[in-house]
């Protein structure tokens, strides 16, 4: 599975150089040509209302991580030429990434299930996924349902990096290392999955059975290593 890197990583390289669109879809084009023979599938999450959902990752993601962003598409050769700067030139942007985005997948001709944000909820989309993809449903691989609430709490490195796990909409969550409220999706009663990231935690019990500590497994990032052990503190 390669995220992001058909549609996303292609165009956003080339539209914010300022290429014109019609470079752009045929630079998309001849991708889908070259992959073609390996009988690719594309799961497409479209985008029909760009701001509200660029405003959503703001929101999920922190501030910290909206000025970045911000202050990266600034100086962008696409910006500079259409005088775009802020929030404002930002939305306008990806507005224009989607459009682009959607005429490059229509062309594509590959094999495409487009997944609308206001069809159903995450558990379905993730089943027409599954199906689509020829998996076994996420939702039902292992039955795996553990008790969420003995994992809830505050966790620390050896470096002194926290991690904040807590419950929300039904699912255990982490903060402090990846997005704000990111996912963990259970694989066994004490292993679970970052969502959207390649990072594993298994949790270890102390003689009384309680949560003690949870090793992380992963690459290390551009900036930063989150790999290791997280004792709980509290």
């Amino acid at each position: 599975m390669v995220d992001s890197a058909f549609l996303q990583t292609s165009v956003v390289v080339t539209l914010r150089r300022n290429l014109d669109d019609e470079i752009i879809r045929t630079f998309v084009a001849r991708i889908a040509d070259i992959i073609r023979p390996l009988d690719p599938a594309l799961v497409y999450f479209r985008a029909p209302d760009p701001a509200t959902a660029f405003r959503a990752i703001c929101d999920k993601r922190g501030m910290a991580w909206t000025l970045q962003h911000i202050g990266g598409f600034d100086g962008s050769p696409w910006a500079r030429t259409r005088g775009a700067s802020g929030m404002d030139g930002v939305l306008a942007y990806w507005r224009e990434h989607a459009a682009l985005c959607d005429a490059a997948a229509a062309d594509a001709g590959l094999r495409t299930l487009i997944v609308e944000p206001e069809v159903d909820d995450w558990p379905s989309r993730r089943r027409h996924i599954a199906a689509f993809l020829g998996l076994t449903d996420p939702l039902r691989a292992g039955g795996v349902v553990p008790d969420l609430a003995r994992f809830v709490g505050s966790y620390r490195n050896e470096r002194g990096r926290q991690a904040r796990l807590s419950v929300h909409d039904g699912g255990l969550t982490v903060d402090g290392l990846l997005w704000h409220r990111n996912r963990l999706v259970p694989r066994a009663p004490s292993i679970f999955e970052a969502e959207s990231w390649p990072f594993r935690l298994t949790f270890e019990a102390n003689p009384s059975g309680g949560v003690a500590r949870f090793h992380l497994e992963g690459p290390d990032l551009p900036h930063t290593r989150l790999a290791g052990v997280y004792e709980k503190v509290d």
